[in-house]
């Protein structure tokens, strides 16, 4: 399985978490995905239409990204679930051979507040060496 290095860059009015890592790659038709270990956590993330962040730990979700419609996500904690709608402002994803990248801006509403956030991933084939991390 090709390997690539990848960057996630989470923000959020509780601060920013950046990870830096070698992922696993596989293609899912017209589709990338990315899976890759950080923080004690497992992710995956999967470009295309809808994009789809999961994560996997201590805190657990299955984020789908679709400008067209709202979605819902269940988050799993240590304390207990909190169910969600999600509403994605802006997604963009570029791809090339070598390189992907998916930019997102999206609102988590819950207990009747909004909640701001913006994702920023880019992958690039290890085949190149993975030279040079894009933020």
């Amino acid at each position: 399985m090709p390997k690539a290095r990848v960057l996630l860059v989470t923000k959020s009015e509780e601060g920013t978490e950046r990870f830096v890592s070698s992922a696993k790659m596989h293609e899912e038709g017209d589709a990338r995905a990315f899976a890759f270990e950080e923080g004690g956590a497992r992710y995956i993330i999967r470009t295309g239409a809808p994009a789809r962040l999961i994560r996997e730990g201590e805190i657990s979700y299955e984020l789908v990204l679709d400008p067209l419609r709202e979605t819902q996500v269940l988050i799993r904690t240590g304390y207990g679930e909190i169910e969600a709608a999600v509403r994605v402002s802006r997604l963009t994803e570029r791809r090339s051979f070598e390189e992907t990248e998916l930019e997102a801006e999206y609102s988590l509403y819950y207990s009747g507040e909004e909640q701001k956030h913006r994702i920023k991933f880019s992958a690039r084939s290890e085949r190149d060496g993975g030279k040079g991390d894009k933020e």
